[in-house]
């Protein structure tokens, strides 16, 4: 193991294959396939610690492997995972603040993700969105038990009128689907870049390798002016929409979904920060911090924007406690 660790080729191979093994076990487990992106972090450590070159070989050895399996998933995951290894190693070698290197690492995940969408289309012969709305269509216009209780379900509770059928409402979800689609691309490369560049950073740090301070995350706070260009966009958005312009309304949509996302996550540093400050036992506090994420997106984000215009934890931009 000690040859393997010095010797940087048997070292990619090594991460390689272990990398591989983690990719082929997760994809068996459905709820934990998500996990499969975050396998990106240890090329990019190695990156770091033995060089690009070496962190290239490892990621040829992965595609090469899971080529054997299925050649487009070997691509989407050479594109996903190579987008990283541009990014992350880059905002860390040039010590990039917090907020530069997360759209670094955010829009290099979303050209990744835009690529993958075309692999994706060549794997089912068409665009793939055609292919799922065309999917959603088949499957709504079947006489399904579970479509047919969801309806009925969302029919007594008074949010969809009672004469809507099932093929109508398969559309209605499809129109909402086209609605989110951005937001939620983009929300998933900010997640993905962003969890890469954390999780990477901090593998590096115990490795005694140098890299750019962070503020603590109970102290984050957004950049100065966020709030403002948000809502100058909204504002236009929302114009937009009103006098008719074509597909505004996804224009709106997508900046509010965002403006939703990252301020909740500016809210929520403001719950940890308080959180902190009690005697509630640390396990406690992760939970409640979880689940007031998970349900309370819309009151963690007026919390959040209630901060970025009062600063009521009274930090400045650029905190000095480092993470």
């Amino acid at each position: 193991m000690r040859d393997t660790r010095e010797n940087p080729i048997l070292h990619s191979i090594f991460v390689a294959i272990i990398c591989t093994l983690v990719i082929v076990g997760l994809s068996l487990l459905p709820a934990f396939n998500f996990l499969i992106f975050l396998c990106s972090i240890p090329i990019v450590v190695l990156a770091e610690r033995k060089g690009q070159f070496f962190a290239v070989l490892s990621l040829a050895i992965i595609g090469i492997l899971i080529g054997f399996i299925d050649i487009y998933v070997s691509l989407l995951i050479v594109i996903t995972y190579a987008s990283m290894l541009i990014a992350v190693p880059y905002v860390i070698r040039k010590r990039l603040e917090l907020a530069d290197s997360l759209a670094i690492c955010s829009g290099a995940a979303l050209v990744a993700m835009v690529i993958s969408l075309k692999i994706l289309s060549l794997m089912v012969g068409q665009d793939i969105f055609t292919y799922t709305w065309d999917f959603m269509r088949e499957l709504t216009a079947q006489d399904n038990e579970v479509i047919s209780n969801i309806l009925e379900l969302y029919k007594s509770i008074g949010i969809l009128d009672n004469a809507i059928t099932s093929i109508q409402f398969g559309e209605l979800l499809i129109d909402r689907f086209k609605l989110l689609t951005p937001s939620m691309l983009i929300i998933s490369s900010i997640i993905y870049g962003g969890s890469n560049f954390l999780l990477s950073r901090r593998i590096l740090k115990r490795y005694n390798i140098y890299v750019q301070d962070i503020p603590e995350f109970s102290r984050w706070k957004l950049p100065r002016g966020t709030t403002r260009g948000f809502i100058i966009i909204l504002i236009l958005s929302s114009l937009g929409l009103r006098i008719g312009l074509k597909n505004f309304d996804v224009v709106v949509a997508t900046v509010s979904m965002l403006f939703t996302f990252i301020f909740s996550i500016q809210g929520l540093a403001i719950l940890v920060f308080i959180l902190k400050r009690t005697k509630i036992p640390k396990p406690l506090r992760y939970i409640i911090n979880i689940f007031s994420f998970l349900l309370l997106k819309s009151p963690l984000s007026i919390v959040g924007v209630f901060d970025q215009i009062f600063n009521i934890r009274g930090i400045e931009n650029g905190p000095k406690n480092n993470a």
